[in-house]
């Protein structure tokens, strides 16, 4: 007679500690990509934020620097410098064409309510066009500087005073970050904040 050969297998308690121990590596392989991917949402935040403050200060020191810009003529021009205080700017420069009277008028301006800055470029009859530079912006100050580089605190003739203007932007993460806390401002957004000085060629 034949002897009948048992079969090797798993048994019910070998199968579920497999199981489990599959369960714990699978886990764990999840909770390092979920933070690799926290991580990079973060970065990817953080580079977006930078990208933004630059590309406003770029934006401002190009308007900036021009203000009161005239080739042509002096006389064309008038005031160059309209308006000048800590949030809020406001100057000339003449039309490119150079055949008419017609300036352009810059207002740089910003927010607090809304946390947009803006520029709006006033083409006198063919009206004005206002643009934002960005938004999701914490802060902006302007600062304004004599020949001698002494900061103006009180400015009655922009034109014959200022010679420079200090720009500084605070700007914040367009979403806010669970894992991230500013003591500071009370909130979850990260912040950057990039300060320049630009002199005003057509004004030295």
């Amino acid at each position: 007679m034949k002897a009948i050969r048992r079969e090797k297998g798993f048994t019910f308690i070998e199968l579920m500690v497999s199981m489990v121990i599959a369960s714990l590596v699978f886990a764990g392989i999840y909770g390092v990509y979920r933070i690799q991917q926290k991580s990079y949402t973060v970065q990817e935040q953080v580079t977006e934020l930078q990208q933004r403050l630059r590309s406003a200060m770029d934006r401002l020191a190009i308007e900036i620097r021009m203000a009161g810009s005239n080739p042509a003529s002096e006389s064309l021009c008038g005031t160059k410098i309209v308006k000048a205080e800590t949030e809020e700017m406001i100057f000339n420069s003449c039309n490119p064409d150079y055949k008419s009277n017609n300036d352009y008028q810059i207002t740089i301006s910003f927010n607090k309510a809304t946390g947009e800055l803006s520029l709006t470029r006033d083409l006198g009859m063919n009206g004005a066009l206002s643009k934002p530079i960005a938004d999701a912006v914490d802060g902006v100050e302007l600062k304004y500087f004599d020949k001698d580089n002494k900061e103006l605190t009180v400015i009655s003739k922009p034109d014959d005073e200022i010679r420079s203007v200090q720009i500084t932007l605070r700007f914040r993460s367009i979403y806010p970050d669970p894992k991230y806390f500013d003591p500071k401002y009370n909130d979850n957004y990260h912040r950057r904040t990039l300060q320049s000085r630009v002199y005003m060629r057509n004004m030295l």
